[in-house]
Formats: structure tokens, sequence, C-alpha cells
């Protein structure tokens, strides 16, 4: 069986689910384009991420077809709430918008959000092209951690899957 490109998944705003498409733009940098453009940061300019902060993983994401909208809710709380993503604005410098407000107090904490359409915020930002992964790989990690597959597609966030 010949490997074949599966899925592409970008994640408009990092630590945040994704959204399935059925092409991508490569940018001159190598990064996706729309993938990580937008990023949640703390007073201190540290990202927040699963790493750091657990309860980003209770917050759950759907986008419009033209990245420019998202709706967000938690687990806890599963009525979505719609925000505009500030596309082509300048990153804003304190977290009066209405997205980073809402993010701040699901979160409990200050945050903002950044923007970069054109490197985006990968994990690697000397190699910033898309993450790659086989379903089979996938599938297997989702058996040692229990979880199902959707789950370890949220958890990994990669790019393409073959």
């Amino acid at each position: 069986m010949a490997p074949h490109l599966a899925r592409i998944d970008l994640y408009p705003v990092k630590s945040l689910d994704g959204l399935t498409v059925t092409q991508a733009t490569v940018l001159p940098s190598g990064a996706l384009g729309g993938d990580r453009a937008f990023a949640l940061v703390d007073g201190a300019g540290r990202f927040v991420n699963g790493k750091r902060e657990a309860r980003i993983h209770q917050v759950r994401s759907r986008y419009g077809d033209d990245l420019r909208h998202v709706s967000l809710w938690t687990t806890a709380e599963p009525v979505p709430h719609p925000f505009e993503l500030p596309w082509g604005a300048p990153a804003p410098s304190s977290t009066d918008t209405p997205l980073a407000a809402w993010l701040s107090r699901v979160l409990g904490r200050s945050v903002r959000v950044i923007h970069n359409g054109d490197l985006g915020f990968p994990d690697d930002i000397a190699s910033p092209g898309p993450t790659v992964i086989s379903t089979a790989t996938l599938e297997t990690v989702a058996t040692w951690f229990e979880m199902d597959l959707a789950e370890a597609r949220r958890r990994f966030r990669t790019n393409l899957e073959i």
C-alpha cells in the first residue's frame, strides 16, 4: 500500500483545536498559511499552551471557512462564543479585546492574543514547515494513553497526516 496524504490540519490559534482543510498554501517562510498565525501569551510574553496551562485543554474552537472568525467554548460551559480574529491588525498590547477577555476569564489569568501572518508561532522557528505524522502512529499512541484518535490528533496538533 502506497502512503498518501490523508488529511491537512491547520491550527490558526496556537494551542487550540484545528481545522481540517483540503489544501493549504506554503508561505515563503515554509510555514502553512493560516497555521498558528495567532498565539496566546501571558503578561511575561510566554506562550500559553497545554504544557504550562492545563485549562487550555478544556477550550474548544471552531473556525469559519475564511479563518476570520472563531467560536470558543469549554467542555464545562458548552455555549459557543463567536469572535473575530484580528488578521492583519497589529498585535494588541492589552487584554481588552473581547477574545482576550474571554480567554483570560476561562484560563483564570490575563492573556493577550498576538498575530504573525508571515511565520506564525511554530515550536521550531528554525524549521517552521508543517509537521508530519502517520495515522498508524496516532492510533498506536492513542492506545497507550487510552484516548481516542480525535484526542490524539488534538494533543499532537500535526499538520499533515499520512
